[in-house]
């Protein structure tokens, strides 16, 4: 598990039952609102010219997850992005449009691909779409996985 408060990054491991600080998750991002899926912390920088990153503890780096471009350039004008998994899927969330209050969702499949000796992660939309349309603001605080 990750979290972060407004100067580090911490870290649980549920094997050894301890939190420690990391500040490789620190180095070049302030990131907020991220969630895990197969390992690897997801996020979108919406301050880093609105890309989604994520960061693979095995390879300590952050990148910038390839294939989302047209995604993310239709939220440009959102002015919060919200992650969250599901069934093993990111999950993104997000406003269209500044003057149409509504959420749209899209589900991403994550995988790893190496090339030129560099290991890359690429994003597939699975589905997207507005969920819930109304005349006043909305925004998403939380996000939970359920399993049944």
């Amino acid at each position: 598990m990750y979290t972060r408060d407004a100067r580090n990054s911490f870290v649980y491991d549920p094997k050894d039952s301890k939190w420690e600080t990391d500040k490789r998750l620190n180095m070049l991002f302030k990131w907020e609102g991220g969630c895990v899926v197969d390992d690897v912390l997801c996020y979108c920088d919406i301050r880093g010219g609105k890309v989604l990153r994520a960061y693979d503890p095995r390879k300590i780096s952050w990148v910038v997850v390839k294939g989302l471009e047209r995604l993310v350039a239709e939220g440009r004008f959102s002015e919060s992005y919200y992650t969250g998994s599901c069934r093993g899927k990111l999950v993104l969330f997000f406003s269209k449009d500044r003057r149409i209050k509504g959420i749209r969702c899209a589900q991403i499949s994550l995988e790893r691909r190496h090339h030129q000796g560099r290991s890359e992660i690429w994003g597939k939309i699975d589905w997207c779409d507005d969920v819930l349309f109304l005349s006043d603001d909305l925004f998403v605080t939380k996000t939970l996985d359920v399993i049944l």
